[in-house]
């Protein structure tokens, strides 16, 4: 997840609305990530699993490389993964986090207690992402599958030709 923040901070165009999502998303990733490390216990398992949703990565970013040339089967497989993991798997780990956190609540000392809090802000911002991204890419299977928008007077000439 590192490399992929340096990457894209070092080769992509900041100025490019989806590289700054990405960026952020690594940012938010990377701040949640060490803080539930501070917390120990068993958040940073929790944490370390939801590290999976990182494979659908791949495939994103070769869809990235190849553009509008990237085969359909990779395409086919991020989509499966990024649901399979981010929309069904980290918000489940989601409500595991929340129950240890519960647990520890009592027992941590007040640092902890404040790095529980920031982690579970990050992580629920986190599931919000994903959802969002899932909207984006619900348009995207939509405009795939959709017919192309025709004029006004592609639809006469087909009325001339087939009535």
């Amino acid at each position: 997840m590192t490399y992929d923040y340096v990457m894209f901070r070092m080769f992509m165009d900041p100025k490019d609305p989806q590289v700054m999502e990405i960026l952020r998303h690594h940012e938010i990733s990377l701040a949640g990530i060490t803080s539930c490390f501070y917390v120990g216990y068993g958040i940073p398992s929790i944490m370390n699993i939801v590290l999976i949703c990182e494979i659908s990565t791949i495939f994103l970013n070769y869809n990235l490389i190849k553009g509008d040339d990237a085969p359909l089967f990779t395409q086919i497989i991020f989509v499966i993964f990024f649901v399979v993991i981010r929309i069904i798997l980290m918000p489940y780990l989601f409500v595991l986090y929340l129950i240890q956190a519960r647990v520890l609540w009592g027992k941590v000392i007040v640092a902890r207690k404040l790095a529980i809090i920031v982690s579970g802000a990050l992580y629920f911002g986190m599931n919000i992402l994903n959802f969002y991204w899932l909207t984006i890419i619900i348009k995207s299977i939509r405009d795939m599958i959709s017919p192309p928008n025709t004029s006004e007077d592609d639809r006469d000439d087909y009325k001339k030709v087939y009535g």
